[in-house]
């Protein structure tokens, strides 16, 4: 049984990639959240670092930090709390392709497991994420990816097509051990959006029963 896991999360925006890291979320006690874009609101947000690390002493914490520049200080401040997760959203952001991910990090992928550190990476495209922070995965989480790039790296690490360009919104494939499984999340209907220029009224817009 490995000691800790690692999560890939990719997904076109819109497919349902950020819901189901929610979902994760709500049944981990102990997790930091690298989250540069402020979505994750719903979690206790620290943006001084020194209180950060102090929260992570805490038996339980669910905590978020934006600032990019500090990833490093979160990957050692998860192997210093040990059996804890990182969760890295915008992952392009953090570690693009074309950079070297920071040593902190490094250690946490290839070392980590001795502290039980476990790591999930979220972006939109596999191929914008650098190869080593890639490299490492216990399950690998796609939602639709069109980029020919991303659907042959996908199919290079499984070693057989995928039907990637198929998948619906709320559908995705979970890869894990060589298996293969096609999921669906129940996500709530798009919302329409508001126009500002021809709303004169503050009423809530009509919906449509069958919209989707």
């Amino acid at each position: 049984m490995p000691d800790r896991d690692v999560v890939l999360i990719f997904g076109m925006t819109g497919m349902g990639k950020t819901w189901y890291t929610r979902a994760m979320l709500r049944s981990m006690h102990r997790a930091v959240i690298m989250d540069p874009q402020d979505e994750y609101r719903e979690f206790e947000r620290i943006d001084d670092i020194g209180a950060l690390l102090e929260s992570m002493a805490r038996p339980v914490f669910r905590v978020t930090h934006a600032e990019p520049g500090n990833f490093p200080w979160l990957c050692r401040g998860a192997r210093s709390a040990g059996r804890c997760w990182i969760i890295i959203e915008e992952a392009q952001l953090i570690m693009p392709a074309n950079e070297r991910p920071p040593s902190e990090f490094l250690d946490v992928i290839y070392r980590g497991r001795h502290q039980e550190v476990s790591v999930a990476l979220v972006a939109q495209r596999p191929t914008t994420v650098n190869i080593a922070a890639r490299s490492q995965w216990s399950h690998l989480i796609t939602f639709k990816q069109m980029e020919r790039a991303d659907v042959q790296w996908l199919e290079s690490v499984v070693g057989f097509s995928l039907p990637v360009q198929e998948l619906q919104r709320g559908e995705y494939l979970h890869v894990t051990g060589g298996n293969v499984r096609r999921k669906v999340l129940q996500l709530p209907p798009i919302q329409p959006r508001i126009d500002a220029v021809t709303t004169t009224h503050a009423e809530e817009p009509e919906r449509k029963e069958n919209e989707v």
